[in-house]
């Protein structure tokens, strides 16, 4: 098989980015979703934590805490 006779892999575009079909897309709205989705979240997560602890934390320091209750009950058993 000739040198020519191959399939071409490269094709001249001024960015080494890849092309992403229309559906891969991230539009606007479906950003500002996402966040507000997000946001959404982690309110709940704070709201479903004990009043006192109102002040905010960090997902590492939610996780932390978690782990340590898990443990805690784990000791009980």
């Amino acid at each position: 098989m000739k040198p020519s006779n191959l399939p071409r892999i490269t094709t001249a575009r001024p960015s080494n980015k890849p092309i992403q079909p229309p559906s891969a897309r991230v539009t606007q709205s479906t950003l500002n979703r996402s966040i507000d989705q997000r946001r959404r979240l982690k309110a709940a997560e704070y709201s479903s934590k004990d009043p006192v602890q109102t002040n905010v934390k960090t997902r590492g320091e939610i996780l932390e805490r978690r782990i340590a209750q898990l443990q805690q009950e784990n000791r009980n058993k």
